[in-house]
């Protein structure tokens, strides 16, 4: 509420015929900034007080396709080739809206990691039955997003989803620990696979229960 009621009244007086041309761009500046500060508070809160997981069905394959078609428009997708390789309907159970946010964040960082363009790999398909923690085997659905970007060093990777840790210029270092707290929500796994020079490769193991021991 104060970051909207401070954009607000920048947008008024910037709106007043009387500011000079430079004081215009200097306002543009603090609406710019209370923006980008607005985001960072937002990603904030959601890492400090996430929501329980509201699961239900829904088919995995379809959410990711939906997402890259959205996400081809925007434009640091420009120079980016995505390819997927999704051939199978997969259904998970799991809470439909975070597991969107887990995606968005993975693929616009796989995008912001090759500025000047490159490719992003996407595949999904199920994995190696895993033992829950009654030893019983569960099914399982690898999904992996990679970039050909200049990837992260290994005395970086290692802190990669620990909260306020960033190598981006201007990050908030929440979006790969909301990621991984998400994920820990749902039982679930992801690892990263990178070094200097060779991009990054993140990789996502979710257990899918028996639709009738739900």
């Amino acid at each position: 509420n104060p970051l909207a009621s401070i954009s607000g009244s920048v947008q008024l007086i910037a709106a007043s015929g009387s500011i000079p041309e430079a004081d215009k761009k200097l306002l543009g500046i603090v609406m710019r900034e209370t923006s980008r500060l607005d985001n960072m508070v937002t990603e904030f809160l959601k890492y400090a007080r996430p929501l329980p997981p509201n699961k239900s069905w829904f088919p995995l394959n379809q959410l990711l396709l939906d997402q890259i078609t959205i996400l081809k428009g925007d434009e640091r997708f420009n120079l980016i080739d995505i390819h997927t390789h999704v051939n199978e309907q997969i259904e998970i159970f799991a809470d439909r809206d975070q597991i969107n946010q887990v995606l968005w964040n993975l693929i616009i960082n796989a995008a912001e990691a090759m500025p000047d363009g490159g490719d992003v790999f996407i595949d999904l398909s199920w994995g190696t039955p895993l033992l829950n923690q009654d030893s019983e085997q569960v099914k399982n659905v690898n999904l992996s997003i990679r970039d050909t970007g200049g990837g992260i060093p290994s005395k970086m990777a290692e802190f990669i989803f620990e909260p306020f840790f960033t190598t981006k210029s201007g990050g908030s270092g929440l979006g790969l620990a909301s990621v991984f707290r998400i994920l820990e929500a749902h039982n679930s796994s992801i690892t990263l696979d990178s070094s200097q020079g060779a991009g990054a490769s993140f990789q996502i193991s979710i257990p899918v229960p028996e639709k009738n021991a739900v």
